[in-house]
């Protein structure tokens, strides 16, 4: 079990690498622009082409993040980045993933031409693959937070729940993804109790709330966190496992 899911993550981590290397690729034909330095505000801040783009921290950045496109630079500027702030969300602490998705879809990343979008949605999906293998607590990188941060660009969170699903039926993945499972329903379980929803998804559109909150409440998600608790009975995820799986029987039971 423990080699295989080594070399799963070992895949995963490929498949994020050669994604990289596509948004590279496909956004290079928007270079630097010196007349970003025009911009009003540019000017209260260190040039962004000091740093070779590649080599660039969030805190080369400065505050250009925050106000990309609706007050320092175009679209155009914003994709000359991108490649390098999608790289950045697969550090093992995410700091700024909320503020880069909220950006593409500022952006309208929907309407861009399909090489683009298509680079984007296969770093996205590599990542989130990833990531809900993560079997660290407590780190910015979780589940619950990417998903959150996914719902902000997609209108559509279906596939990301789709991969989620397939994890946790793969036995080589089952424990980690049903473990993240768990903790994406403990870290929730306050708002699923009390209000059956997630506190997150308020200002969602209907159709995210409703896909995400049915997900939870579905009997196969029940069914895929009891086998889980029956499998892994004996670690430390135990107790975790059977709490979630009465929190999704509680929501279920809201529902109907």
């Amino acid at each position: 079990m423990v080699a295989d899911i080594d070399v799963i993550h070992a895949v995963r981590d490929q498949e994020i690498q050669e994604a990289i290397r596509q948004l590279y690729r496909v956004f290079a034909p928007y270079p630097y622009r010196r007349a970003m330095e025009d911009d009003p505000v540019a000017g209260r801040f260190p040039r962004l082409d000091r740093v070779p783009l590649i080599s660039m921290t969030w805190d080369d950045f400065g505050e250009y993040p925050i106000k990309a496109i609706a007050t320092w630079g175009n679209v155009d500027d914003f994709r000359h980045f991108l490649p390098r702030w999608l790289e950045l969300c697969n550090a093992p602490i995410l700091l700024g993933q909320e503020l880069v998705f909220s950006k593409l879809d500022y952006a309208r990343w929907r309407t861009w031409p399909a090489q683009q979008q298509h680079a984007i949605r296969v770093f996205t999906l590599a990542l989130w693959r990833r990531k809900i293998l993560v079997a660290e607590h407590g780190l910015r990188d979780d589940a619950d937070c990417l998903l959150q941060t996914l719902c902000d660009a997609y209108d559509n969170p279906r596939t990301f729940l789709d991969e989620w699903d397939a994890a946790m039926d793969d036995v080589a993945t089952a424990e980690a993804a049903t473990v993240n499972l768990a903790r994406f329903v403990e870290t929730n379980e306050h708002s699923l109790r009390k209000n059956g929803r997630l506190e997150w998804l308020s200002g969602k559109n209907d159709q995210i709330t409703e896909q995400v909150l049915r997900w939870i409440a579905s009997a196969e998600t029940a069914q895929r966190l009891e086998r889980a608790f029956f499998a892994y009975r004996e670690s430390a995820n135990a107790a975790l496992l059977s709490n979630a799986h009465q929190c999704c029987i509680h929501l279920a039971t809201r529902s109907t």
